[in-house]
């Protein structure tokens, strides 16, 4: 009965993340980023899959089906890892390090070298039980070197993390910050998961927490998509609607307002000498020039139609006096 439970649990996370793969490749989104997070889900859904696999044939007492548990279980491990791997990858592609460090090469090999390592060891442990082995009763036991796992994936998800948070720093703090916070659930969920299952093995919770997470980022990726410009990549006419709209009651309570409106002088000369994609190159340019500006205020920045761009700035009425 508790097979049936934990296969059943699992089964209904692989639907919730078919649905996400769906949706994304009905949007006919190509993005790099999109991409990354595609294959993260899909390195999920297989674990879940293998998940199952395990909880299927742990402790069979068919002999036969001995030799299938092992091959499942290495790739399993295998999958862990990876999980991680191309958590990391979509961190550093969605942060656009691609474009922005110089040098940089996508998949370069120091990535894989931990990666590497869980292979061989997972794939030598059914005869040598470094990280795990099966007992006479086919049942699934830690290998003295288990811990390794651990190791590998923690490092890839807290590398990815320290990514994000150094990356906040240095955009726009209010999407930024949102959006990180976002990210971080990655790291957050699993790794409770997994602590719940190295006390709890039976309890279904690393992958469920995994996939709960990915729900949480691929919302998070809808509503970005709803309030943030394609072009620049900062707040959207209508984000700054809504904006407007909740600061009725904020600004009873001593906080001063700024509004500043501001356009791109000769925007019109630049799109008709020179082109439209050179005009989309000075559109990004002052967005970024203005995030930089932003980023030591509280400040809402948008751009507000064409090339007008809006900054609404906060300060308590106390310290206004040091303007």
């Amino acid at each position: 009965m508790e097979k049936v439970i934990y296969i059943e649990f699992n089964a209904f996370c692989f639907v919730v993340l078919y649905y996400i793969l769906r949706q994304m490749r009905q949007t006919a989104d190509q993005q790099a980023s999109n991409l990354a997070y595609k294959r993260v889900v899909i390195a999920v859904m297989t674990g879940i899959a293998l998940d199952s696999v395990w909880a299927l044939l742990n402790s069979s007492p068919k002999e036969s089906w001995r030799f299938i548990s092992y091959i499942s279980d290495s790739v399993y491990l295998v999958v862990v890892g990876l999980v991680s791997c191309l958590w990391l990858i979509f961190i550093e592609t969605k942060l656009g390090y691609a474009t922005r460090k110089p040098g940089y090469r996508r998949f370069r090999p120091s990535i894989f070298m931990p990666m590497s390592l869980l292979v061989i060891l997972s794939f030598i442990s059914p005869w040598t039980g470094t990280l795990y082995f099966l007992d006479a009763n086919n049942k699934f036991q830690y290998g003295p070197y288990y811990v390794i796992i651990l190791i590998i994936s923690i490092f890839y998800l807290t590398y990815a993390s320290v990514e994000v948070l150094m990356n906040t720093t240095r955009g726009n703090p209010v999407k930024s910050r949102e959006e990180s916070l976002t990210l971080l659930t990655f790291f957050a969920l699993p790794t409770l998961g997994g602590l719940i299952n190295e006390f709890f093995m039976y309890i279904p919770a690393t992958w469920p927490l995994c996939a709960l997470s990915l729900l949480i980022i691929y919302e998070n990726f809808q509503n970005f998509q709803i309030s943030t410009d394609g072009l620049t990549g900062i707040n959207n006419r209508r984000q700054f609607d809504r904006y407007m709209g909740t600061l009725t009651d904020a600004s009873r309570h001593g906080q001063i307002y700024y509004l500043f409106m501001m356009d791109i002088d000769s925007f019109k000369m630049i799109n008709d000498v020179y082109g439209h994609y050179e005009g989309d190159n000075a559109l990004r340019e002052t967005a970024e020039i203005l995030k930089q500006v932003c980023r030591n205020y509280n400040a809402f920045l948008a751009r507000y139609g064409g090339d007008e761009f809006v900054i609404l700035v906060s300060f308590l009425e106390d310290a206004q006096s040091e303007l």
